[in-house]
């Protein structure tokens, strides 16, 4: 089954004040595409990341971030 959904939902913040974000892929390309772009942008900025992902789309996301050149080994 195919879906075609692209949808961000914000749900009202917590009483700690984080929000918490769901988006929905309607391919896995979307979901790489997505996810490392967010990554590259926290990366570069310096800031920590942490993936839990199947093992293919941890390898499609590393390759992704390759082509931005950003070295995982090394974020």
């Amino acid at each position: 089954m195919s879906t075609n959904l692209s949808t961000l939902e914000t749900l009202p913040p917590s009483h700690d004040g984080h929000e918490h974000l769901v988006q929905f892929y309607g391919s896995d390309r979307s979901l790489v595409r997505t996810v490392a772009a967010f990554l590259a942008n926290g990366l570069v900025a310096g800031q920590p990341a942490i993936v839990i992902a199947t093992t293919s789309h941890c390898s499609a996301i590393i390759t992704a971030l390759g082509d931005r050149l950003i070295d995982c080994g090394r974020a």
